[in-house]
């Protein structure tokens, strides 16, 4: 029998915090939004506002992290003395 032909590449064999940490502040920034959502149907306003502001908090701090880790990939430009 012929084995199938493997199209994909590990590029780590161990999770280590630069690959796991990401997606953990990412499912924690889901779990908030969605706890505020109930919060709301609840009419605990005052819960679900502090919610969803820590949400916002979250998903800026995310932005802030994709910008910097894509900031390490752009070619620095030479400068002309």
């Amino acid at each position: 029998m012929l084995q199938p032909k493997n199209n994909f590449k590990v590029v780590t064999e161990k999770k280590n915090a630069r690959v796991i940490l990401p997606n953990m502040l990412t499912l924690i920034g889901v779990c908030i939004g969605l706890t505020s959502i109930r919060f709301a149907l609840d009419e605990k306003f005052e819960f679900a506002i502090v919610a969803i502001i820590l949400a916002a908090v979250n998903i800026f701090g995310g932005f802030l992290v994709t910008q910097r880790m894509l900031a390490m990939y752009k070619k620095k430009r030479k400068t002309k003395d």
